[in-house]
């Protein structure tokens, strides 16, 4: 199994198993119902290798992602969606800091996931108007190369 599958496949039901919700894939031609929300989406980024074997062959390295975080809310609420924010912000750090289990090595697998970093979470963007809002995550995950 690939390292990104590796990743996602662990990732997704632990958060999802954690915020109760599904993974929801947030972009897409048409919005989502707003029974598909409050949902999640993560997105890979680039990978960084961080050392080497003597032949030159990458065995750590770290992969950047993004985790978006949809919700929807009424309209001129901002008091209520920075409340619901604040709530979503402390789970997902929670989440991070601990609650976040890499999968098991599998011998016959080469790639082991070994941990996950919180690395920035994006101010909110509020528009009076709106009724969903985003908290988008910055995060990467360590991985080795066996």
């Amino acid at each position: 199994m690939t390292r990104e599958l590796l990743f996602t496949s662990s990732f997704e039901p632990q958060f999802a198993s954690h915020m109760g919700w599904s993974a929801d894939g947030l972009e897409g031609s048409r919005p989502l119902a707003l029974s598909d929300l409050p949902g999640f989406e993560i997105l890979l980024g680039e990978t960084t290798f961080t050392s080497y074997d003597s032949l030159g062959y990458p065995i750590t390295g770290k992969q950047a992602f993004a985790l978006s975080v949809l919700w929807s809310h009424p309209q001129l609420a901002l008091a209520n969606r920075l409340a619901s924010r604040s709530d979503y912000i402390g789970q997902i750090e929670s989440f991070f800091a601990g609650l976040y289990t890499p999968p098991t090595p599998d011998p016959s697998d080469s790639d082991r996931i070994d941990a996950i970093a919180l690395v920035k979470i994006d101010p909110p963007l509020l528009r009076k108007t709106g009724t969903r809002s985003v908290v988008a995550v910055r995060g990467e995950y360590t991985f080795t190369i066996l």
